[in-house]
């Protein structure tokens, strides 16, 4: 696969394991652990009822954005999009930067930057990845309490599928 592999967004963690259990897509990503708010139940949750397995692991250093269509002034947010474990690492510096602004829970950083592109008084935090896809503007970097922020994401698919060569995930037999 590797730069052959043709990317395919989805909108939820169940889109990504159910588009892998029918054959849609050979293999999925989806995130399992935040080194600043630990892990994502959804995903955990997602594996009791699939017999999808982990075949490799990913780890990510993901750093925040304010994203914004068009410069906006802070004081005139008055929506902010996002996932709960971003808007988690972000709680403080929203709590004293944009303390009136409703907050949004979206699906995925990708639909907050799109909610957020088609809301010219709403804001998303997103990492960077999506303000290239939806041309929206970085109003703020790194809003996020620690910079040292690390994602694991596992790659999924059906026990058939070959497992990627020389990885440390659980899947893996031992030498």
């Amino acid at each position: 696969m590797g730069r052959s592999a043709r990317a395919l967004p989805m909108k939820t963690i169940a889109s990504v394991f159910e588009e892998v259990e029918r054959g849609a897509a050979v293999l999925g990503v989806v995130p399992v652990e935040n080194s600043t708010e630990g892990m994502i139940n959804h995903t955990l949750d997602s594996f009791v009822d699939s017999d999808l397995k982990i075949s490799a692991e990913i780890m990510l250093k993901i750093s925040l954005c304010l994203l914004a269509r068009s410069e906006v002034e802070l004081e005139r947010v008055e929506r902010v999009y996002s996932i709960p474990v971003a808007l988690a690492q972000c709680r403080r510096w929203l709590a004293t930067n944009l303390p009136r602004a409703t907050v949004v829970e979206a699906a995925s950083t990708a639909e907050a930057a799109r909610s957020a592109h088609g809301d010219s008084p709403g804001v998303a935090v997103a990492a960077e990845m999506p303000a290239k896809l939806y041309h929206p503007q970085c109003m703020t970097r790194h809003p996020e309490a620690i910079h040292q922020n690390v994602h694991r994401f596992t790659v999924l698919g059906l026990p058939t599928a070959p497992p990627p060569a020389h990885d440390t995930t659980t899947s893996q037999p031992a030498p």
